[in-house]
């Protein structure tokens, strides 16, 4: 049996939207951009000394979050005394091509307001220059926490049941088509990406791979699917297309294929190109090749 690899990221970054930088976003480096990552945080621990002042009118509280390119803190927004939570790029990412895609996940979220959308809330400028994306922190479980529960949340996992799983599903579908119908798509749809609120409230995250398709052009800033000309996404649910770049037929259909493929991963309990490497999961996802359901899970 093969390692389950839905946690795996992009493999080569896309190329970077079109738009306006800042002076400070345009020094070059040497860091393979991965903006996967960014979407794909892993937990953080906080640290010891007290956090600076990450912004004016936000003060940092803990860590709460962190990937490959990006770190997420819970801070104070001082107008109000609420905590919300701040994405930021970590001090070493400062190729222009990662801070056009922070800037196209920034703008993405923020037009899609829709009750099964992390609401954002500002975008701001550090004193480094960084960009610095502020949103609803959401106090709850990630959708993978409950389908693959540890003892922390194996309780709340039972009480869901399959039908609490499919009423999740449902709430996701409606996220996508609102954004679909603005000309948006996710392409990185997976229960790690989806948020269950402390009032069961169901959150679609992290947009940070999100393009427009067709005719649309919601905002400049979000580049285009016919852009798409490497792998992004995980591999491990990517549509056919997605894995084979062919941008042409990156569209909603994608995003549906993803939406299936957590479907499946809800009735068999793994994602449906598992494979023993992010490779081999490329390899499935390329062939379109899943096992049937009845042959991966046969109770």
């Amino acid at each position: 049996m093969g390692t389950d690899t839905s946690r795996a990221a992009a493999v080569t970054p896309p190329p970077a939207p079109s738009g306006p930088l800042s002076s400070t976003a345009q020094r070059n480096t040497s860091i393979n951009v991965d903006p996967a990552i960014m979407v794909t945080i892993r937990p953080g621990e906080a640290g010891e000394a007290p956090l600076p002042t990450i912004a004016s009118g936000y003060v940092a509280a803990e860590e709460i979050g962190r990937g490959g390119m990006a770190e997420i803190n819970a801070a104070v927004q001082l107008a109000f005394g609420r905590t919300v939570a701040v994405k930021r790029l970590l001090h070493e990412i400062t190729d222009p091509h990662a801070i056009r895609w922070f800037q196209a996940e920034a703008v993405a979220t923020a037009l899609l307001q829709h009750p099964n959308i992390v609401p954002v809330h500002d975008l701001t400028v550090l004193p480094d220059g960084r960009l610095q994306l502020v949103m609803k922190k959401v106090e709850g479980l990630t959708w993978r926490q409950l389908l693959h529960p540890d003892a922390a949340s194996a309780e709340q996992a039972r009480a869901l049941g399959l039908d609490g799983h499919l009423e999740i599903l449902l709430k996701v579908c409606d996220a996508v088509a609102f954004a679909h119908a603005r000309g948006i798509l996710h392409r990185d749809l997976k229960p790690e990406n989806v948020m269950i609120g402390a009032f069961g409230e169901v959150l679609v995250m992290d947009w940070g791979l999100a393009v427009a398709y067709g005719d649309h052009h919601p905002h400049p800033a979000i580049p285009h699917a016919r852009t798409a000309t490497v792998i992004a996404g995980t591999p491990a649910y990517m549509a056919p297309e997605m894995a084979n770049c062919a941008c042409d037929h990156i569209g909603p259909r994608s995003d549906v294929y993803l939406l299936g493929a957590i479907l499946y991963e809800v009735l068999t309990g793994s994602a449906p190109h598992r494979a023993a490497s992010v490779k081999g999961s490329i390899a499935l996802a390329k062939r379109g090749k899943v096992e049937q359901p009845r042959e991966r899970a046969p109770e």
